[in-house]
């Protein structure tokens, strides 16, 4: 096995005054400044990589920054959507009641005045054997046991019990 051959090291006095000489050759203003030449042309490549590297470190972290906003763009976008979806469902069912509304409207002028009462259901039992429904009228609003129940749809049933404020269908 051959070893590498011992390095010479040049003395401490020899790079203790190149490093003087070339302090010396900068800072020391001479005729023709051509110090400044060649720390120019020494430093260039130096300054223009630091230069394009911190130009990169700027570009991703602004990249970072703007996909960050965009998340948080993002969730407020789907707020929005779930908000105006809410919304939709809400006219939807407004549209519902107004068509009722509008049939029983036309129900009761093809009928005359006073031969319907209306209600609102507010309570429903869709048991398999048993479907009856409360309504929100009762014997203080004239209601009467074994009336009939009807909405624009059809026949829903009879008055099965009566209560002051309220009655059960069936």
């Amino acid at each position: 096995m051959m070893s590498d051959p011992p390095r010479r090291r040049l003395p401490r006095w020899v790079s203790t005054l190149v490093v003087v000489s070339v302090a010396v050759l900068f800072l020391v203003p001479g005729p023709f400044h051509s110090h400044e030449r060649v720390g120019t042309l020494m430093l260039t490549p130096l300054q223009m990589g630091v230069s394009g590297t911190a130009d990169e470190a700027a570009t991703f972290l602004s990249t970072i920054q703007r996909v960050r906003d965009l998340a948080a763009e993002n969730a407020d976008y789907k707020d929005q959507v779930d908000q105006l979806q809410s919304q939709l469902a809400q006219m939807r069912e407004l549209e519902i009641e107004n068509a009722d509304l509008r049939n029983l409207l036309s129900m009761k002028e093809r009928t005359g005045p006073g031969a319907f009462i209306p209600v609102s259901v507010i309570a429903r039992d869709d048991t398999p054997y048993v479907q009856a429904i409360t309504i929100d009228r009762g014997e203080n609003d004239g209601i009467k046991q074994d009336a009939v129940v009807i909405t624009h749809k059809g026949l829903v049933g009879r008055v099965e019990k009566v209560n002051p404020t309220s009655a059960m269908c069936g």
